[in-house]
Parts: structure tokens; sequence; C-alpha cells
């Protein structure tokens, strides 16, 4: 409101339903995009070590959809992971959010910072290569290649199935109780079967089984 010079409630109510522009700069200014590659390390190790390797094992080539990536270090994480697990896999990496300059920045894959990448395993970064602008990081094409970047609201339908992993991470601490339990019953959908939820710390945990998630680890569940 202070931005848009308005100090009644109900004048900005009708400045968003008079301009369509104010409402997307609302979104953006309640949107948080913090991320970085590897976030929550061990976690990562986690889904390095046990959690891909056993998805491997059924399937050569790999789905997965990062719901709610941001500027895309989370599904480019997993792209790494996936290219020293399977490198001559024909994987496929959905990487979705609402907030489009974030979506800019994860479809051009060329402008991390240092701080973005301070998890990242020192075996990972020779696959990094001067980005656009001083001291930023483009990923190898040969690795961003896999991820495709789509704009999609989680409180709509999933935007297709059959992934063997879906990470949404952080995101629905913002959620009602019944925005959660519906998102995650779509996030069930989308998955088949056996295949791995993998959500944040902070993630209330009651939804997830209510969904028909059961847990395996910390952090991970399984259809």
């Amino acid at each position: 409101m202070q931005r848009s010079g308005v100090h009644r409630l109900d004048d900005y109510l009708r400045l968003l339903e008079r301009e369509p522009g104010r409402r997307r700069e609302l979104q953006r200014c309640v949107t948080v995009t913090v991320s970085e590659f590897f976030r929550t390390p061990d976690r990562f190790e986690h889904l390095g070590r046990e959690v891909l390797p056993r998805l491997l094992g059924d399937r050569r080539d790999l789905r997965v959809w990062s719901a709610g990536c941001s500027y895309g270090a989370e599904p480019y994480s997993v792209a790494l992971l996936l290219h020293e697990l399977a490198p001559t896999g024909r994987h496929y990496v959905l990487a979705t959010d609402v907030d489009e300059p974030a979506l800019e920045r994860a479809r051009a894959a060329n402008s991390f910072s240092e701080r973005d990448l301070k998890h990242i395993p020192e075996r990972l970064r020779h696959l990094f290569e001067a980005g656009q602008g001083k001291g930023r990081f483009a990923l190898q094409p040969r690795i961003a290649r896999w991820v495709h970047v789509r704009r999609h609201d989680l409180l709509e339908r999933p935007p297709e199935g059959d992934f063997d992993l879906i990470l949404c991470r952080n995101v629905m601490i913002y959620f009602t109780d019944d925005a959660k339990l519906r998102v995650y019953q779509g996030l069930h959908g989308a998955l088949r079967p056996g295949g791995y939820l993998f959500v944040g710390d902070a993630e209330v945990l009651n939804p997830v089984t209510q969904a028909g998630f059961t847990q395996e680890a910390v952090g991970f569940y399984r259809r």
C-alpha cells in the first residue's frame, strides 16, 4: 500500500480489482525467492546416496518435479546428482513457480552467485563456468538441458503426473491447513506408486501422512 500511495484497505482492494498489474506487483512483493544449491546438504546427501539410486534401480530415465523452484537452484541440484549417477539417462526435471522474474533466472541458468554455490560438493564444481556478470556462474548446458521451467500455481491441479520424485520444500509453511492437505493430495496423485516426496524440515507432517504418504526418513515420504 505504501508503494502504491494508498492509505485505506478498501481503496487498495479497488486498485487491485481495477489494475491487473498491481496484483502482479503484490505477488512479487510477498513471494519469497530464497534458495541455494543443495539447500540442507545432509538431506541432499540422503537424496543422492539412497533415494535416487533406489529410483534408478527401477527406471533408467527419471521424471522429477521441483514445485516452488524459485530461481532454479533446487531443480539444478537434482540435475547435478542425476548427471553424477546416471549421465546417459534421458531425465526430465520439471521446475515450476509463480514468480515470473525468478523463472526467467531459472531458464537462463547463468547468473548464480558464489553464495548460491556454497554447499555444492567439490566434486561437482567443475560443472559450472563463468556466467553473465562479474562473480556469476552458469551451469553447463549438458546439465541444464534436463530442466524444463514453467509457471504453475500449486493451488491448481498438478501440471502432469507419473513422477518418480517431487520436491516441494519450504512452500507449504505459507498455506492454510486445508490448502496444505489439498496440495499434498494433488502431489500424491502426481507420483507413481513407490515415488518419493521430498519436503522441507519446517513442513508440518500431519497433512503429508493424511494425504496417503508414508515417512521413510526426515524430509522424505513415499507413495
